[in-house]
C-alpha cells in the first residue's frame, strides 16, 4: 500500500518515506481493506518479528517491529488478539495478555499463557486453527452475554421512563434483584439515580425505597 499512497500524492511522502498524512492515509486504507477482507468470511492472522525499545521511564519495551506509531494504533484497534512469543528457558511461550513491557499484547478471548508444543509434530499441524476456532467461540460467547445484558438494562431504561411511582418503583425491585452480574450492576445504577432525583432512600431492613424524610 505504500508505494501506491506514495504515487498518488506527493504530500504522502518525502525523499520514499510517508509523512504525517501519509501515514493517515495509510490507516484508513488499511482499515478499509481489512473490513472488506473480513466481510469474505476470512480470518486473518499476522505475523511481526519482536521489536525491544524502551519506555519513557527507561524500561524494556516490547512491540511488533512495524513502520510507524500509527500502524501499531490501527492494528490494536482493528484486532481482537494480539499476542507475543517469548520464551521461559528452552520453552517457548505464546502470551497474550498485557504486561509491564508488552503493553500492546491484547487478550480479547481471556486465554492464559500457554506453552507452544512442537509444531513439527503432525499432531500439532493445526494449532493455530485451534486457537482461532475457540476464540470465535469464546468472542461470540461474549458477544452473546453482552447482547443479554444490553436487553435487561433497556427493559428498566424503558420502565424508569415511564416515570413510576413509589409503589410501583418498589415492586418492580425484584424484577431487578433477580439480575446476575453486569446486567445487575448496570440495571442497579439506573435504579439508583432514579430513585434519588426522585428523594428516596434505600432501607436495608425492609428492603424497600423510601422517602428519606422516613
Amino acid at each position: 500500500m505504500i508505494p501506491d499512497i506514495l504515487k498518488e500524492n506527493a504530500k504522502n511522502g518525502y525523499a520514499g518515506n510517508l509523512t504525517p498524512q501519509g501515514w493517515g492515509v495509510l490507516g484508513n486504507r488499511f482499515t478499509t481493506w481489512m473490513k472488506t477482507v473480513r466481510s469474505w468470511g476470512k480470518d486473518v492472522v499476522m505475523l511481526c518479528h519482536e521489536d525491544i525499545g524502551k519506555d519513557a521511564a527507561g524500561n524494556p519495551d516490547v512491540a511488533p517491529d512495524m513502520p510507524g506509531k500509527m500502524s501499531l494504533k490501527e492494528m490494536h484497534k482493528i484486532f481482537d488478539i494480539i499476542g507475543r512469543i517469548k520464551y521461559n528457558g528452552q520453552q517457548r511461550i505464546l502470551d497474550f495478555n498485557p504486561c509491564e513491557g508488552a503493553i500492546c499484547c491484547k487478550n480479547a478471548a481471556g486465554w492464559e499463557a500457554m506453552a507452544l508444543p512442537d509444531l513439527h509434530a503432525a499432531a500439532n499441524c493445526n494449532f493455530l486453527a485451534g486457537l482461532i476456532q475457540d476464540a470465535k467461540k469464546r468472542l461470540g460467547q461474549l458477544s452473546l452475554a453482552s447482547a443479554e445484558v444490553a436487553r435487561a438494562v433497556s427493559c428498566f431504561q424503558t420502565w424508569l421512563e415511564k416515570k413510576p411511582g413509589l409503589e410501583d418503583f418498589n415492586a418492580g425491585m425484584a424484577d431487578m434483584l433477580s439480575l446476575n452480574g453486569a446486567a445487575k450492576k448496570q440495571a442497579g445504577a439506573l435504579v439508583m439515580s432514579y430513585a434519588e432525583s426522585n428523594g428516596w432512600t434505600y432501607n436495608k431492613e425492609k428492603k424497600t425505597f423510601e422517602p428519606k424524610e422516613a
